[in-house]
C-alpha cells in the first residue's frame, strides 16, 4: 500500500493519489484514489513519466485530487524530484531535513547548513529560449523551483527543461558536455522519452549553493539560451541581458557556439596568386 502521484489515463490533465497494489518484475498495479467515479486498477512501468513521488504537485503548484480518507500532511516538503531507477519497494523519495536545509538567506552561502542547499531558482518565461527549446512548453512549466538540496533542485530544473525540447535526446547530448574541473560535482542520470524511445545520460551536477549560478549559466549558453531562463535571478519584465532584441542567429555568435571558420583547401591560394583558376565543370 505505498502511496504515489498518478496521471489518471481517462483524463491525463488530472493528477491523483495513487496505492500501489501488487508489483511484478517492472510492472505495477495501481488503485486511483479520489475520483467521483470509482475506475479499475491499471499497470504501468516503475519508470514510467505518469508516476511522481509524493509532493511532487505541492512541490511544483500543480492541482492534486485528494483522496476520500483524510491524509496526514506534512507542513512541507521540499525540491521532490521523480525517482530514477529505483526499485518498486523504493518508490517514497529522500526527503530532506528543514533543519539541514533551511530556507537560504542572503547570508548563509558559506555556511555548514546552507553550502548543501540551493536557493529558489526561477523559470523566466520571457527569456530567449534559443533553438533547442520550444518556447511554448517553456511557458507551462512552473515560475520557480526550490529550495532544496541542489543536486534534487538542478536535477528537477533540467528534467523539466529537458522536456521541453524539441528533441530531447539533443539537449541530453549537450548536457553531457557541461563540466568545469572545478566543480564539486555529482554525477547523476537523466533520462527523456522522444517517439517511443527513451534516452539517458550521465550529467554532471553541482552539490554546493556557491556553484549553482554558474553550472545555470554554463547550461544556457551550452543550449544557446539567454543565460537568465533558468535562474537565481527573477526576470520580471526586461532581462538584464536585453535577450529580446537578438535574433537567433546573433544571440548564437554572442552566446551560443560561434561559427567556424572554414579555411580554403591547400592549393586553392596557390592557383589564385598564380592566375590559373580552373574551368568550372558544366
Amino acid at each position: 500500500n505505498m502511496k504515489l502521484e498518478a496521471v489518471n489515463p481517462r483524463n491525463p490533465a488530472e493528477i491523483c493519489v495513487a496505492s500501489i497494489t501488487s508489483v511484478k518484475g517492472r510492472l505495477m498495479w495501481l488503485h486511483l484514489e479520489g475520483l467521483q467515479m470509482p475506475s479499475p486498477e491499471y499497470i504501468v512501468d516503475v519508470e514510467s513519466m505518469d508516476i511522481f513521488p509524493v509532493g511532487w504537485c505541492e512541490a511544483n503548484a500543480y492541482n492534486l485530487t485528494p483522496p476520500h480518507k483524510a491524509v496526514l500532511r506534512r507542513k512541507r516538503r521540499i525540491a521532490v524530484v521523480q525517482p530514477e531507477k529505483q526499485l518498486p519497494s523504493a518508490v517514497p523519495v529522500e526527503k530532506i531535513p528543514h533543519d539541514l536545509c533551511p530556507v537560504p538567506q542572503p547570508d548563509t552561502t558559506g555556511t555548514i547548513n546552507g553550502r548543501y542547499c540551493c536557493p529558489q531558482l526561477y523559470i523566466n518565461h520571457r527569456c530567449f529560449s534559443g533553438p533547442y527549446l520550444n518556447k511554448g512548453r517553456i511557458a507551462e512549466l512552473p515560475q520557480s523551483v526550490g529550495p532544496g538540496k541542489c543536486v534534487l533542485v538542478l536535477k528537477e530544473v533540467l528534467s523539466m527543461v529537458i522536456n521541453a525540447a524539441y528533441k530531447p535526446g539533443s539537449v541530453l547530448r549537450e548536457l553531457q558536455l557541461v563540466e568545469d574541473p572545478q566543480w564539486n560535482f555529482q554525477e547523476e542520470t537523466l533520462k527523456a522519452k522522444y517517439r517511443g524511445k527513451t534516452y539517458r545520460a550521465t550529467v554532471k551536477i553541482v552539490r554546493t549553493s556557491d556553484q549553482v549560478a554558474d553550472f545555470c549559466r554554463r547550461v544556457c549558453a551550452k543550449l544557446e539560451c539567454c543565460p537568465n531562463l533558468f535562474s537565481p535571478v527573477l526576470v520580471a519584465e526586461v532581462c538584464p541581458e536585453n535577450c529580446s532584441i537578438h535574433t537567433k542567429t546573433k544571440y548564437t555568435y554572442y552566446y551560443g557556439k560561434r561559427k567556424k571558420i572554414i579555411k580554403p583547401p591547400i592549393g586553392e591560394n596557390n592557383n589564385m596568386k598564380s592566375g590559373h583558376v580552373k574551368p568550372a565543370r558544366r
